[in-house]
Order: structure tokens, then sequence, then C-alpha cells
């Protein structure tokens, strides 16, 4: 995929989220009913804990560190991403992959930032309420994995040892367009 094509689906992504929960905060908010029995339903809820392993493991941790937290993960994510693109031949799983990710990562700060009451979850799955955001971000998840053991050969001949080829490499790919 172009650099262009990966952009435009972020956004893409990223307004579909943060449109679904104006229209439900606006609209909706009040509103519950269940798809299938006390297992799959829309109920919308704010949620303050930030992240679901906050709230499982009911720990109070604030935004400043789920903010650095997630800046870590994203250049993390980010750096993966070119160093996995400047080694495997096909690179359409790993770009979706991508665009899972970052497009629920930035929703992550949407919420974080954009909605004070907390983040809008609302479909319910049996035991907690998740958003489209978690989604993309399972997505994201599943996709990876996927690649990774799709080009795990490719990745096992790779010739990139050292910080400094992999800038190499970035460069020369860099000057062959993205």
């Amino acid at each position: 995929m172009t650099r262009k094509n990966i952009i435009f689906w972020i956004i893409c992504l990223v307004i579909a989220d943060q449109g679904v929960k104006l229209i439900i905060a606006n609209f909706f908010i009040d509103t519950k009913f269940d798809i299938i029995d006390s297992i799959i339903g829309f109920h919308p809820v704010f949620n303050n804990q930030y992240t679901y392993f906050n709230a499982l493991l009911k720990q109070n941790i604030g935004l400043l560190p789920h903010t650095v937290l997630l800046i870590f993960i994203q250049l993390t994510i980010l750096l993966l991403y070119m160093y996995l693109r400047t080694v495997q031949h096909s690179t359409k799983l790993l770009d979706i992959s991508f665009i899972f990710g970052q497009s629920g990562l930035i929703c992550v700060f949407c919420g974080f930032f954009l909605w004070k009451a907390g983040i809008l979850d609302f479909i319910y799955l049996h035991f907690w309420t998740v958003d489209f955001k978690d989604i993309y971000m399972n997505c994201f998840a599943i996709l990876f994995i996927v690649n990774f053991y799709k080009n795990k050969s490719e990745l096992k001949g790779s010739k990139i040892k050292n910080w400094k080829e992999f800038k190499q490499l970035l460069r020369e790919k860099q000057q062959n367009k993205f």
C-alpha cells in the first residue's frame, strides 16, 4: 500500500470510531438493548479507567503514565513496522495490521483528551464493554502475529544486524519510495 492509502484508511477508521461515539453520546447514551441475550448488546458507558487492564486490576493509574506508555508503544510499533517493511517482500498484511494499530492508538488518545467523562464504550460482550478502538487493537494484534508467522523465514534471513544497517536500508527504501 502507498503511504497515502495507509493514512487514508487510518483517518477513516478514526473518524468511524469518533463519529459513532459522537452520535451515541448525543442521542443514545441512555439506550441499552441486547442483541443476543446477555452475550452481545448495546450498552453505552463512559470508562474513566483509561485502559482495560487498569479497570480489570482495579489500579488507579492516572492519565500521565498512560500517555507516556502509549507514546512509547506508538513509537515502538512505528519502528517495528518500518523494520518489517524493509525486510518483507509482501507487506499488504503488515500494512493492514499497521492501519488497525495506529487507528486504535489514535482513538485512545482521542478518548484521553477529547472525552471529558472518559472513553465511551458501547459494545457489550458478555463480561465487558468495548468500542471500535478495542476491536481495532485486537485486529492489529491478530494480523501482526499472522504476518510474523507468514514471513518468519524472511525475517530470519534478514541481513540487518544493527541500528546503523537498519538506517542505511531505510534510507535506500525511502529513495526508492515508500
